[in-house]
């Protein structure tokens, strides 16, 4: 069986579908698609707000960093507790929503396929460094905070997607995966 992983780009759903129509053409059973890079996701004590101030006579910007003052503030309003496990999260890629009436263009291409979404991973830059540093996302950096990386609920959700479908897989295809 095979899982197949895209990104929201619209050239990454073309190969995609390529590639989809190639496990069909050749006889290997797809589980799904898993969605990686769905937006960039980030806890607030990893976000520093800047604002632009000034543009010098050599061109160059400068910024003034509010970062302090905008924690303070959220602080202020939701309490720490929840402020420190408040989310940012941005579109990083047009993922073709607004062109599909509402429906992600990697959801619109699996239904299209007649493939499982199998679930979307955030980018993280916990799951970044983790790699860097040749360790598993699960397990804590070395002096790292308490918080969990963002991404581990949305990879987990995939694990359990890909092991429900490997449970559903006819006893003669399960054998030979």
């Amino acid at each position: 069986s095979a899982v197949v992983v895209t990104t929201p780009q619209q050239v990454s759903i073309i190969d995609v579908r390529k590639e989809l129509n190639f496990c069909k053409k050749v006889g290997l059973h797809v589980l799904g698609v898993v969605e990686n890079m769905s937006g960039l996701q980030l806890r607030l004590p990893a976000v520093r707000f800047l604002v632009p101030c000034s543009i010098t006579n050599d061109g160059a910007s400068e910024q003034e960093d509010v970062t302090e003052r905008v924690h303070a503030m959220l602080s202020k309003e939701l309490g720490p507790s929840a402020a420190q496990q408040l989310l940012l999260c941005s579109d990083v890629f047009d993922d073709g929503t607004a062109a599909g009436g509402g429906t992600s263009g990697v959801k619109r291409m699996c239904d299209e396929m007649g493939v499982s979404l199998l679930g979307k991973v955030p980018l993280d830059p916990a799951l970044g460094l983790a790699a860097e540093q040749g360790r598993s996302v699960y397990t804590a950096a070395p002096g790292s905070s308490t918080a969990k990386p963002v991404c581990l609920a949305a990879l987990n959700a995939v694990v359990k997607s890909i092991v429900q479908a490997l449970k559903e897989l006819p006893a003669a295809d399960a054998m030979q995966q």
